[in-house]
């Protein structure tokens, strides 16, 4: 097991600077060492059985980030485009690849749409940095074009999350009943309720008793392991997931200080965790099954992100920004990384085995595909489509 931890977190770093080297995002090489160490046997069987309980943690880290950088004020000054962003974008992906995936691949329409629920979300790992460095030099700030994509990103992994729940739930073989259908805004409106609470509790003792930096990271991390082990215990009437992003939001709103500090000592802890992540979403893929699917997947890939861009032009309908600036929009909330290697690890265990192996291969794509090419496109484009204030 030792040499397992050591082979990945060495390599891992190892390719992962390789990449950043050559402009790809290490998440790249943090994939390829996950591939080629399980094509050697050299990832310990115990630490593959506790990857998909690695990667919801990572998932609650995420959204946890999420909730303590996303800011009201910056939702409410964008206005409408910001709140639609939140979701419309997300939605048409969804059901383009789960109404075009039964026909390529062998699954029902259940299956389809979880897999669009995988892929709905954008990566905030590759957007918001570079966001924020546009915020920074004030690139497009004067039409809000970088707030408008850092606001929107971490409210759409969100709604992807919700929505993912609500599908797992209809693949693992839940009957579509009044019932079922009910789960899904009582699991929201319990889960956001939840997190109010539990956000206020939290902040009121951590400025109530002096609370050391590294102990009241961990209770807030503690406190949304609470909430996913209730929504287990609740049968899904209750979102933890939401819970956990809720909670980061009140934090934020309530002591945007304290929000900044624990997002940092996140952000340190994220280092090691982004590569077991992605290095374990490496090692599960089936190189046999991820070369079959391939062509297929690209074909569901590209149709699910033209909808995408549809949605984003939408969004920008009755909006300041010109032409180029809703172009770039639409090209960097493309995307697709954290999120998508955090859920397929949390796919219900009564999904197929070949339902797995499609989800988990498409989801691989998208990662390689649109995580490096969404970066470079940012990059390139910005310049070309979004002034600096002043020009």
């Amino acid at each position: 097991m030792f040499l397992s931890l050591f082979l990945i977190i060495v390599f891992g770093f190892l390719l992962g600077w390789a990449c950043k080297k050559i402009r790809l995002p290490a998440l790249v090489g943090y994939m390829a060492v996950g591939v080629v160490l399980n094509l050697f046997s050299l990832i310990d069987g115990s630490i593959l059985l506790l990857s998909s309980e690695i990667r919801k943690i990572a998932l609650l880290l995420i959204l946890l980030r999420s909730g303590l950088t996303l800011s009201l004020a910056d939702l409410k000054k964008v206005g409408r485009p910001a709140l639609l962003m939140c979701f419309l974008p997300a939605t048409l992906e969804i059901l383009a690849v789960g109404l075009i995936a039964p026909l390529l691949f062998p699954i029902g329409y259940r299956e389809s749409f979880l897999l669009g629920s995988v892929l709905g979300a954008v990566s905030p790992a590759v957007v918001s940095p570079r966001m924020i460095e546009m915020i920074e030099n004030r690139h497009g700030t004067k039409d809000g074009v970088p707030q408008l994509l850092l606001a929107g990103a971490s409210a759409d992994d969100v709604y992807a999350v919700v929505l993912f729940t609500a599908f797992s739930s209809l693949a693992a073989g839940e009957t579509l009943s009044l019932l079922a259908v009910a789960k899904i805004p009582l699991s929201a409106v319990t889960g956001i309720g939840g997190g109010v609470l539990l956000g206020a509790l939290f902040v009121l003792l951590t400025q109530k008793f002096s609370v050391r930096p590294a102990v009241r990271s961990f209770l807030l991390v503690a406190l949304a392991f609470g909430a996913v082990a209730i929504e287990t215990l609740s049968h899904a009437f209750f979102s933890g997931l939401l819970c956990a992003v809720t909670m980061g939001l009140i934090v934020s709103a309530k002591d945007p200080s304290l929000a900044k500090a624990l997002s940092a000592d996140y952000n340190g802890a994220w280092v090691l965790a982004e590569v077991f992540l992605f290095v374990l979403v490496g090692a599960s893929v089936n190189l046999q099954a991820f070369l079959s699917y391939l062509p297929k997947a690209l074909l569901v890939i590209a149709c699910g992100l033209a909808l995408r861009m549809v949605g984003v032009a939408l969004c920008c309908v009755k909006t300041r920004l010109t032409a180029k600036e809703r172009l770039f929009a639409a090209v960097a909330y493309t995307p697709k990384a954290t999120v998508q290697a955090a859920l397929i690890g949390s796919l219900p265990l009564a999904l197929a085995d070949e339902a797995t192996a499609i989800v988990v291969s498409v989801a691989v794509v998208a990662i390689l595909l649109t995580a490096p090419v969404g970066a470079f496109a940012i990059d390139l484009t910005k310049n070309k489509l979004v002034p600096k204030e002043g020009e």
